[in-house]
């Protein structure tokens, strides 16, 4: 977008030219001076110019049965984790109102590297949202497993100048932070001077002050109101997250006052295209915030002002004179809905129909084909061997819409020396297959929480290394999905007695398709009476086991190297 016009824009703000497009007569939700009232917006070349009465325009649009907010803003999101490309995933979320993202393409950029990175911010340069971009600063994510691309400070440093580039993505190696590991701090002092974002799940005291005196300014971690308001306390602003796995709104809504909101942001994080689709985006958090709390301006500075401010983005987040023109026009302000958005001054969403053409994209070759296995995999590669007759094992416990684990403990029979799924106490094997051709590792556990009687699935969305994740009642059909995965690219499958069911393709890095979010969702429909026929008790198993290679989410995780504890940081043996 070019810069504003500094003398057009003078000469149509003082009444004496007619602007491009003026929205007449509209109800200002005004962030700045927190007021509603009617007013004139007066655009021109994608900026607002003047507000006030009685402008004219080459087009006037009546706005006076709307309320008119500034566009939205999602301040830490992952677009692969909406399994929808750049162009496909602006097109959903500005249905919603979201007209600006702060995204971390940690996830593409462990499976692709530069070429993951360079794919997204090209794409902020050619859809109609903006993406602006935290640089990934965990890739490998940890050194406890396998990825497929690297992004050390010597990449970081190529995109220092880039427009478009922000700071530095949650420091998820907190640790390394606390322990000053030289690798993280020259990170850290890399990004002295910008944006540095947390991830810090349940640190406090005097290691969250360790944390927070390095120079991290914001968490999303936060699960419960008392962890948000001490880390509030410490200086951090609290990105409220809710996604599909991690629900935190209502956790957090009991803290939430007049006081601490200028210091509270809105985030998604990791929403799939069902939620998206079915109850919106950063749209639905405001929509519940005022519900809970009555106070329409606070919900509404969550989610623009207040993030524009953090991020030092000074021509978003409000509607003013010199303003980006990204604007909503909204009917029934209780209930936020949301009749048309325009983004840049252009009208982009009418009454739910998209106004602007789709784009086609190019995928760079280095993002198709990602999942490279040296051989197929085979029941054998499945087994878990036990010398003993019985032993007590340690087990993955999965807690309902969250990526926080239980490490539980079972006593099991071998047989034939051979432990295997007990379906009647839910124990299943889960198991990770390295799939950048890199080391053929295969670690197998068990995990607790899926319920399923038969049938296996398998994922190549595994956070963050993106390893291939396979969850099965048996080796046979487990192996199925596992080679499934590797002929189409990648992708989400289910299995049932050697058969597949069922898939997603995810041709993008294993992680996203060009697919439209509707037919996405048509698949992901299907995909819900299959996994209820198999007897999950979970609403989106794909979502849990897509956590469940996370090494820094404590308890208990699996990686291609094993299992591991992260309280102790370290892997631990399956046997108690």
């Amino acid at each position: 977008m070019e810069k504003l016009n500094i003398e057009k824009a003078i000469e149509i703000a003082s009444g004496n030219k007619k602007a491009e497009l003026v929205l007449k007569n509209g109800i200002l939700l005004n962030v700045i001076s927190g007021e509603f009232y009617r007013t004139d917006i007066a655009i021109q070349d994608g900026y607002i110019v003047g507000m006030g009465n009685d402008y004219e325009g080459e087009v006037e649009e009546d706005a006076s049965d709307y309320y008119v907010l500034p566009g939205f803003i999602d301040s830490h999101v992952h677009i692969e984790s909406s399994m929808l490309s750049p162009a496909q995933f602006a097109k959903a979320v500005l249905k919603c109102g979201t007209t600006t993202i702060v995204a971390d393409p940690h996830e593409i950029a462990n499976v692709c590297g530069c070429a993951g990175v360079d794919y997204i911010l090209d794409a902020a340069k050619r859809v109609p949202l903006n993406i602006f971009v935290m640089l990934p600063s965990c890739v490998p994510a940890t050194p406890f497993e396998t990825c497929g691309g690297e992004f050390s400070i010597k990449e970081m440093k190529k995109y220092l100048d880039h427009e478009g580039v922000l700071g530095l993505a949650e420091l998820m190696n907190f640790p390394g932070v606390i322990f000053k590991d030289p690798s993280v701090l020259e990170k850290i002092e890399l990004f002295r001077d910008r944006r540095i974002d947390g991830h810090a799940p349940l640190l406090h005291d005097k290691d969250l002050s360790a944390y927070v005196v390095a120079g991290i300014t914001s968490d999303h971690e936060c699960t419960c109101a008392n962890e948000a308001r001490e880390k509030l306390r410490q200086g951090m602003s609290i990105m409220i997250r809710e996604g599909s796995a991690t629900k935190n709104l209502d956790a957090l809504m009991p803290m939430i006052n007049r006081y601490n909101s200028p210091y509270l942001l809105l985030a998604t994080d990791d929403r799939h295209p069902d939620e998206i689709e079915k109850y919106g985006h950063i749209d639905y958090m405001v929509r519940k915030i005022i519900d809970e709390q009555g106070d329409i301006s606070r919900a509404v500075r969550m989610a623009s002002i207040n993030s524009a401010k953090y991020f030092s983005l000074p021509k978003l987040g409000a509607i003013a004179p010199g303003y980006i023109a990204d604007l909503l026009l909204v009917s029934d302000i209780r209930n936020l809905t949301i009749n048309k958005v325009y983004k840049s001054g252009k009208l982009a969403v009418d009454n739910g129909k998209f106004m602007f053409e789709d784009q086609i994209e190019q995928i760079p070759d280095e993002l198709l084909n990602t999942v490279v296995l040296k051989k197929d995999l085979q029941e054998k590669d499945f087994e878990v061997k036990i010398e003993k007759s019985e032993t007590r094992i340690r087990v993955i416990g999965i807690i309902e819409d969250q990526i926080l684990t239980e490490k539980l403990e079972f006593d099991m029979e071998t047989d034939s020396g051979k432990l295997k799924q007990d379906i009647s106490r839910d124990l299943l094997k889960i198991s990770v297959v390295e799939r950048y051709g890199k080391n053929s590792n295969i670690a197998n556990c068990f995990v607790h929480g899926f319920g399923f009687k038969k049938g296996a699935i398998a994922s190549t969305v595994a956070h963050d290394s993106h390893n291939l994740l396979i969850v099965g009642t048996h080796d046979s059909d487990m192996a199925v999905a596992g080679n499934f995965l590797k002929e189409i690219g990648g992708g989400l499958v289910i299995v049932i007695d050697g058969k597949v069911v069922n898939h997603i393709k995810l041709e993008i890095a294993g992680l996203m398709t060009q697919q439209n979010i509707t037919e996405v969702n048509k698949k992901l429909e299907e995909f819900k009476s299959i996994l209820e026929e198999m007897g999950s008790v979970l609403k989106n198993p794909f979502i849990t086991l897509s956590f469940l290679a996370l090494p820094v989410i404590p308890e208990l995780k699996i990686t291609d190297c094993g299992l591991f504890d992260v309280g102790k940081f370290a892997f631990t043996d399956l046997e108690v």
